[in-house]
């Protein structure tokens, strides 16, 4: 084929079949299985956490605050930092629970929201879209400190999981 004939061949934009040559195109890694199982096992019992802030906070300022501020059974390391994704391992299986479920975390007055890492889920494909908060509504009038008022607070807030019936009653 001539030169001419091939820039006016119907395959002449199609890069594929030139990409295909031995030769040409990006190297395509394809790691072993044994490595990323190896990679499984590693962040396994991992959580990830996002950090909700438009500040920049590094691991070691993270791993500074949990060791002086944090108060629970054992120890919790921020293994990685990945942009506003940190990976975390905590010692005791009942740290790492409330770790998810107690409570919002702080990080230098940044929320720091927990979720369990998932296999071969993109850490930003995990779903942080709610969080469990305490909300306490001070300096109201003792007359709207009431059940009704405490349920129409509630759905301004969005989903209320439960309200303190001891503080309202």
């Amino acid at each position: 084929m001539e030169d001419s004939e091939a820039l006016f061949s119907p395959q002449a934009h199609n890069k594929t079949r030139v990409l295909s040559q031995p030769g040409f195109g990006p190297e395509v890694y394809k790691p072993s299985l044994r490595s990323i199982l190896r990679e499984i096992e590693k962040f396994f019992e991992c959580l990830v956490g996002l950090l909700v802030d438009y500040r920049s906070i590094s691991g070691l300022e993270t791993q500074k605050t949990i060791d002086d501020h944090w108060h629970l059974e054992g120890r919790v390391m921020v293994l990685k930092k990945i942009g506003k994704f940190f990976i975390l391992t905590a010692e005791t299986i009942s740290d790492k629970e409330d770790l998810i479920h107690a409570r919002p975390w702080n990080i230098n007055s940044s929320l720091l929201l927990m979720r369990p890492w998932l296999v071969d889920t993109p850490l930003h494909r995990l779903d942080f879209n709610s969080v469990n908060m305490w909300v306490q509504i001070r300096g109201a009038p003792l007359e709207y400190i009431t059940q009704a008022m405490a349920s129409h607070l509630g759905t301004l807030i969005r989903h209320v999981t439960v309200v303190d019936r001891d503080t309202v009653s």
